[in-house]
């Protein structure tokens, strides 16, 4: 039964905490945190891992020893479990200055943002945070409008922590507080600093158990900081810390008057010495855990040095064990040094941006090898506008395994437009960064694809692809992707690879050249005196149709000419690459293959000019003819750019 009661008590204690968001933001000071949506409910439930225990680490049992020899008492009876009786994380220097939300109700990104991931990557970095730095505290202004569906009415906590790990928390210099903005759209600078500081592995630790209080006070232990977030009463929200029901000794143990709303804190210490009297039964209880409030440095209790600003408070482990302060502890991992191998900075353009979701992807969208995270999953608001100007950016460093030698071709990203929206999206631009020395700056290609128009309930993608005018879905994509990994082929000045053109004879010979030689760097300049008439040393394709004839692939035509711009039919390109694939190249390669007496396409019959070097392509061993779906081999048809790249990845066996 206590099994199946927890997930309701869970249900009810978040829906509660958006009651009361308007009256908090008259006094002066917002709160801000509730219940979940279904959809991120969803992938709270999909994405963090429950706690039951953590092991004490090196600065717990340090703090443990440390704390024993202070008090002179052997560490069995000074601690349990290795840790110390009182730890304060707040006074360490990765823990920023007490910050104030203001009116605003954005305590949610106040725990998760600012205090949570500033101490968690100034921890990382080994950066003196207690001075307030901008350049290195988080900003809850970037985070806040990504999660409040665009109004001021708070946001859920288990939902905030997830998105960190998914975008990350740029800093305040990039994106400033301001109380009364909680819509507008960070910068593409903001977007993309953010993704250092993305977190991984999201962990929940339940409240209301012996069990889950000393996890959390082990966590504290050992160092970290989480977050929690609980139901605001009068007697905490109007009177902390004076001493009214519920409230001893600075230290809230559990509710009394009207509910005001839900609020999110950060727990940064605990005190098992701390003392209060609870009115209900008039006795005095040890036990607290110590919270970082956002409201500013006048408001609470000084922390356990006892000097410099206020703004925590203290809440029994009574309240914990009661459910009254819950009802989830949430923390996450690290990204220990963390910079993005590579990122897209992707502009999309609809009135609701709160209908769109945003992501990337590697491999053929249809059917896509992998895909990264939502950057923008369909939230910030369905009032709210967003425009190309301030691109998003997506982190592609989840993916690195399945960076291949196709890379950057295999990247995409996706619009996808809710059907609930009004009108179509787009995608304006897409631009793809990767690291070049690990360190300081990026390298970058814009996609040729946007603007790419996205209708109502469905998904576009912009990609950038080997060339524009060949998607994954054309019909030869993985052998001109093959080929292009190879250095074989290239495309135009505009971005084309023009697949339906015919292939040139000067044309036909730079492709078989460089397969051949293994690459464009691996075919010889051409000899000082040319060999055929009408291809000078000028000519752009010299080298290549020099090297072809020096391996006895091509000949010239009676008259001493290559004839280099002639088009290409495919019984010719036959003949080429029979004599390339052979061992040695040329005729010679081929004096002792014998053809079959029957043939395998209709129309090349025996007596056929190029009847010998088809069959040598079409033989099973090698398959690399392989005819129409009508049977037929047509070698008198037009050889297509797309076509000569699927002969040459069969006739070499071009990985792809």
């Amino acid at each position: 039964m206590r099994g199946r009661a927890v997930p309701v008590l869970v249900a009810v204690v978040w829906w509660v905490m958006a009651v009361g968001c308007t009256v908090a933001q008259a006094e002066g000071r917002g709160l801000g945190a509730r219940a979940p949506t279904l959809a991120e409910q969803a992938y709270i439930d999909a994405v963090y891992q429950e706690v039951r225990s953590i092991e004490p680490n090196a600065l717990s049992r340090e703090r443990a020893r440390q704390d024993a020899e202070a008090e002179e008492r052997t560490p069995a009876a000074s601690v349990v479990a290795a840790r110390a009786i009182a730890v304060d994380n707040s006074t360490l220097q990765w823990f920023p200055p007490i910050g104030n939300q203001g009116y605003q109700n954005s305590c949610v990104a106040w725990a998760s943002g600012y205090y949570y991931n500033t101490y968690v990557q100034a921890m990382d970095a080994g950066i003196d945070v207690s001075g307030g730095s901008p350049e290195h505290t988080c900003s809850p202004a970037f985070l806040y409008p990504l999660i409040n569906g665009g109004v001021d009415d708070g946001a859920s906590a288990g939902y905030a922590m997830a998105r960190l790990g998914d975008v990350g928390c740029c800093s305040l210099a990039l994106k400033p507080y301001a109380q009364a903005d909680y819509t507008s759209w960070p910068s593409e600078e903001a977007w993309v600093e953010a993704l250092s500081r993305r977190t991984e592995n999201a962990y929940r630790i339940r409240a209301g158990s012996l069990e889950g209080l000393e996890t959390v006070k082990q966590l504290l232990s050992n160092g970290g900081v989480a977050i929690t977030g609980f139901n605001a009463y009068a007697n905490w929200y109007y009177d902390y810390p004076r001493s009214v029901a519920g409230v001893d000794n600075a230290v809230y143990y559990c509710p009394d008057g009207r509910l005001v709303a839900g609020h999110a804190v950060t727990l940064v210490g605990y005190d098992d010495s701390k003392t209060y009297r609870d009115h209900r039964d008039g006795v005095i209880h040890q036990g607290a855990f110590l919270a970082a409030n956002s409201w500013g440095p006048s408001w609470g209790v000084e922390n356990s040095t006892g000097s410099g600003g206020k703004g925590f408070f203290w809440v029994a482990y009574a309240a914990f064990l009661e459910g009254n302060f819950g009802p989830a502890v949430l923390y996450t991992d690290d990204r220990e040094d963390y910079r993005p191998i590579a990122y897209a900075a992707v502009g999309v353009a609809h009135p609701q941006r709160g209908y769109l979701n945003v992501y990337a992807g590697m491999g053929d969208p249809a059917a896509p090898d992998g895909v990264t995270y939502s950057a923008i999953r369909y939230s910030g608001g369905t009032q709210v506008a967003v425009d190309g100007s301030r691109r998003i950016a997506v982190d592609l460093t989840d993916l690195a395994d399945l960076i291949d030698a196709d890379w950057p071709a295999t990247v995409f990203v996706v619009l996808s437009v809710s059907s609930e929206a009004a009108g179509p999206g787009v995608i304006t631009s897409a631009e793809l960064f990767s690291g070049v020395d690990g360190e300081e700056w990026y390298a970058s290609v814009s996609s040729s694809a946007p603007p790419v128009s996205v209708e109502v309930g469905a998904s576009g993608y912009a990609s950038w692809g080997l060339f524009s005018d060949v998607t994954f879905a054309h019909w030869a994509y993985d052998s001109i992707a093959a080929c292009y990994a190879a250095g074989i082929v290239g495309g135009y000045p505009d971005g084309s690879y023009q697949p339906e053109l015919a292939v040139s004879r000067d044309q036909m010979a730079v492709y078989v050249s460089r397969a051949l030689a293994g690459g464009d760097e691996n075919v010889p300049d051409g000899p000082a005196t040319p060999t055929f008439a009408d291809v000078a040393e000028s000519h752009w394709a010299y080298r290549y149709i020099e090297y072809a004839t020096a391996q006895q692939i091509v000949r010239g035509y009676p008259e001493g000419n290559f004839n280099p711009s002639l088009q290409l039919d495919r019984g010719q390109m036959a003949v080429f690459l029979a004599r390339a694939v052979a061992d040695p190249t040329g005729d010679d390669g081929l004096a002792d293959y014998t053809a079959p007496d029957i043939a395998t396409f209709p129309d090349v019959g025996v007596d056929f000019w190029a009847y010998r070097y088809i069959e040598y392509l079409a033989d099973p061993a090698r398959a690399v003819a392989q005819g129409y779906i009508d049977g037929l081999y047509h070698p008198e048809g037009v050889c297509t750019r797309d076509q000569m790249a699927v002969y040459i990845a069969r006739a070499f066996e071009l990985p792809g």
